[in-house]
């Protein structure tokens, strides 16, 4: 009876740790941005459009970050920006994007 009880619980246990969960699918960071070129001051607003990512972060470029998915941001002043987007996945898996926006 004891070597049963022991194979059940072998096979068990054998089966349950063989069930790993699957992998959060990869995430690709995109993104794009409504009002380029606009004259200053002015808002430029952020869409993520982003695959599969469930968290993440922005840098504008003008001193301003943000974690939110979407966002509007002031820019002040006129020039040339370089606008990083970092995204994660459900397993951390972290990929990013980073453009160059005007505003005149």
């Amino acid at each position: 009876m004891l070597i049963i009880s022991f194979i059940a619980c072998f096979v068990i246990f054998s089966v349950m740790g063989c069930n790993k969960p699957e992998p959060a699918p990869l995430p690709t960071a995109n993104f794009y941005v409504e009002n380029n070129g606009c004259i200053a001051p002015c808002n430029l607003i952020f869409y993520d459009n982003s695959e599969n990512a469930v968290q993440w972060k922005w840098t504008f470029g003008n001193g301003i970050s943000s974690v939110k998915k979407n966002d509007t941001v002031l820019f002040s002043s006129s020039g040339t920006y370089e606008t990083w987007l970092y995204i994660w996945n459900a397993d951390q898996v972290k990929d990013s994007l980073h453009k160059t926006i005007q505003v005149n």
